[in-house]
């Protein structure tokens, strides 16, 4: 054989199989190239229950610029949580509420031999939920309004009342099944003050308590019973 007949032969196979090759090598390109993963659908209400723990610090102020010390307050808190969300693309935003019970406390006898205390009985709060979704996780923050059931004084002199104040929070939530999410969120809160009335040199004094500042690390559980797999995009 010429190396022409050769050189013929040679380019009339890869004329033949050049179609087989252009489409597979046109798929491939498309594999290769960036895709998204889904954005799962977070419209709609939903409700659940949280668990936590908090800490902050307390100080009683007496009048004549006496005080106690800066004494801890620890404890849990527990409750329910109420919520709506309203997605477009990745970005989510929503209005949340909760009411938890709570079990934080602390005393100290510095300045106070009777023993000044210093709880929290409760904690509401109603926030803004702004965030990112990506694939089945959410990453948000918000702030809002808050009130806090605060309980502190001495044996036989105290106070107990809902004092206002506002919260900050950030957090993740994640989807496990169709209706159900988790989520982890520090949640900052700082209340007003509360007074109480004690005997000082034959004397009932106002008492200022200072236990403004609460942080909270809380986890949760929430339903959403309209939820389903629809994707945010292309839906």
């Amino acid at each position: 054989m010429t190396a022409g007949g050769a050189r013929r032969r040679v380019l009339a196979a890869a004329a033949a199989f050049a179609p087989c090759v252009v489409p597979v090598s046109a798929a491939s390109a498309d594999d290769m190239m960036f895709s998204p993963s889904p954005v799962r659908n977070w419209d709609g209400a939903y409700f659940g229950l949280n668990y936590g723990i908090a800490w902050a610090e307390a100080r009683h102020d007496f009048p004549n610029f006496v005080s106690t010390n800066a004494f801890k307050q620890t404890g849990s808190l527990v409750g329910g949580t109420a919520g709506y969300l309203w997605q477009g693309g990745h970005w989510v935003i929503g209005l949340e509420g909760d009411l938890d019970w709570s079990k934080v406390e602390g005393k100290t006898e510095v300045n106070c031999p009777a023993s000044c205390f210093s709880n929290l009985q409760a904690l509401a709060t109603l926030r803004s939920r702004i965030g990112f979704a990506w694939s089945d996780y959410l990453i948000y923050t918000g702030i809002g309004v808050a009130s806090g059931l605060l309980h502190a004084g001495q044996p036989g002199y105290d106070a107990r009342d809902w004092e206002p104040g506002w919260p900050i929070m950030i957090g993740v939530e994640g989807r496990f099944a169709a209706n159900w999410s988790m989520k982890l969120e520090f949640v900052h809160v700082r209340v007003n003050d509360i007074f109480y009335r004690a005997p000082l040199n034959s004397q009932l004094h106002l008492i200022d308590v200072n236990q403004r500042d609460f942080n909270v690390i809380r986890f949760g559980l929430s339903y959403f019973p309209n939820w389903d797999l629809r994707t945010a995009m292309g839906r």
